[in-house]
């Protein structure tokens, strides 16, 4: 498993679980599941990448429950409620959008490294070992070895062909563009690891897992092309509350000409406010700048009234704008017989959707599942079903994006609204 997010961490957890109901109490003398997370620890994620999209809707309730996940985030009040969205869009009063009402589960503001963190150690609780701070550097096929053929996943060494072995020489290793040719013989893998204080190691894996985020950073090394939707931009900030803020729990929607605005209450008295637009328009308002941001964070006609003074008065600029691209993209392939792709990895939505974490533990599941029963009983199917379902999957997200832009009606001819529709 390469990455650590909740794609990577559920889909661990559940080959873990699938494995040792598959092969029974010895299945640790058979199989191992590693995560390699980029992280020098499970605490210091948001330090490392800033992630925008803190929230999980009800639908999420019933797949937590499923997973054994659901007592981390509705105990301990780490995590803060979401009653529901309030949005301004498409007219001039706002809308509401109430969870109270949603009978399978609540909605939740994440405190994403405690959500992070938790999901790794209820993945090191079913049986998976998580390495920090790794970063892949280089991937190689292994060639010639049929699964049943080798053991586990060693760390800190091939078990396979030497380096210097002919069988492992680029001249002597097949074509091999959308990781699909090879039949099961695993990878090695070059992985940096500061954290343990050496440059490189090599692993040796039967089966891949890229759960490495938007960068796809294993299967677009061994060839498999990435097909870009769209192409938008976030801008955000985070804000200290002042003690006693009475401002609403709900997410907080507005759309405007160049764009829609976030925002929501983060737990620990913190806010996260963003601006959604596309590099066209970033470039055009220069809206990477924090004063620019704040001016038209203040032009915003109903937003700027439900934020704190603290937040839109004069003179209250943010601290640091964060900037990250949120395309709405697919691999050509996202499996072959010994890798698969999930979560963003895979597909990424765009964030209009608000269903980015919740496909992230979706497919996990069926992400785990496919490996371990393809591990541990050779079945392909399960591989064939996962694609199917990641490809079902984003064909209705951009039945559900279109229909979202294409509901906004008040900017007809304005770029930012007219590109999302492809009438640029």
């Amino acid at each position: 498993m390469i990455g650590g997010g909740p794609a990577g961490a559920v889909a661990a957890r559940v080959a873990a679980r699938t494995l040792a109901a598959m092969a029974g109490d010895g299945w640790r003398q058979r199989f191992a599941v590693h995560i390699f997370d980029s992280a020098p620890c499970s605490s210091e994620r948001i330090g490392v990448s800033v992630r925008i999209g803190e929230s999980i809707p009800p639908a999420a309730t019933p797949l937590l429950r499923r997973l054994g996940l659901h007592r981390e985030v509705e105990d301990g009040g780490t995590h803060l409620v979401c009653p529901g969205s309030i949005s301004l869009w498409n007219g001039d009063r706002p809308g509401h959008n109430d969870f109270m009402l949603d009978v399978i589960g609540r909605g939740y503001h994440l405190d994403r490294a405690a959500f992070d963190r938790q999901l790794l150690t209820a993945s090191e609780r079913s049986g998976a070992v998580v390495h920090h701070a790794a970063r892949l550097t280089r991937v190689r096929p292994r060639i010639g070895m049929a699964i049943a053929d080798r053991g586990a996943v060693t760390p800190g060494r091939a078990d396979g062909p030497p380096e210097n072995s002919p069988e492992n020489q680029p001249e002597n290793q097949p074509e091999n563009p959308s990781g699909n040719r090879r039949d099961g013989c695993g990878y090695l893998l070059d992985l940096s690891l500061s954290g343990r204080g050496r440059a490189d190691s090599v692993f040796a894996a039967d089966f891949v897992i890229d759960a490495t985020g938007g960068p796809a950073a294993f299967a677009r090394r061994i060839g498999v092309a990435r097909n870009i939707l769209d192409d938008v931009v976030f801008h955000c900030a985070f804000f200290d509350l002042p003690s006693g803020c009475d401002l609403v729990s709900h997410t907080l929607v507005e759309a405007v000409a160049d764009g829609w605005w976030y925002a929501a209450r983060l737990p620990g008295h913190r806010l996260i406010v963003t601006f959604c637009t596309d590099m066209e328009t970033t470039r055009h308002l220069a809206c990477a700048e924090a004063d620019i941001w704040h001016g038209l964070l203040r032009r915003t006609r109903w937003l700027k009234t439900v934020l704190p003074d603290s937040v839109t008065g004069a003179g209250t600029l943010p601290a640091r704008i964060v900037t990250r691209a949120a395309p709405s993209a697919l691999l050509s392939a996202v499996c072959g017989d010994d890798w698969l792709a999930v979560g963003d990895a895979a597909s990424q939505y765009d964030p209009i959707t608000s269903a980015g974490i919740t496909k992230a533990l979706m497919h996990g599941e069926v992400a785990g599942q496919a490996a371990a029963r393809r591990l541990a009983g050779g079945d392909r199917e399960g591989l064939r079903a996962y694609q199917r379902r990641v490809f079902d999957d984003f064909l209705n997200f951009t039945r559900v994006r279109r229909h979202l832009y294409g509901s906004e009606t008040r900017f007809p001819d304005a770029p930012f609204w007219r590109r999302r529709l492809g009438r640029a």
